[in-house]
């Protein structure tokens, strides 16, 4: 279901510096996932990749550092040579943000293709 409370193109403004070209909310069992086209505004450039965003089901959003440690290991992942979405890092360091809905604190992150 998704939540309307939610502004994805504030989310990647505010914790990515990227502007939302297009977003595409894809299925999930019990977290938010949308397929987006950005640019990243930190480069000065106009190169669109595509990325997945992952807002975190409740549960899992309240069990403190979790995500930000799966994010940490899924970027040490291709270094075995297995290629998977690498996480991208938010504008305050880490790979997982934090914000507030109607239904309670949600983490967020960004997956690259």
């Amino acid at each position: 279901m998704q939540n309307t409370d939610i502004n994805i193109s504030k989310i990647l403004l505010d914790f990515y510096n990227y502007k939302a070209l297009s977003v595409e909310l894809i299925s999930g069992y019990d977290d938010l996932n949308y397929i987006l086209e950005c640019v990243d505004l930190s480069h000065n450039s106009e190169h669109r990749d595509k990325y997945v965003l992952k807002i975190v089901n409740v549960n899992d959003s309240k069990r403190e550092r979790l995500t930000e440690a799966i994010m940490d290991v899924l970027r040490q992942i291709p270094q075995l040579q297995f290629e998977i979405p690498k996480p991208v890092t938010c504008t305050t360091g880490g790979y997982v943000g934090q914000i507030d809905t109607s239904n309670g604190v949600r983490k967020v992150c960004v997956l690259e293709n």
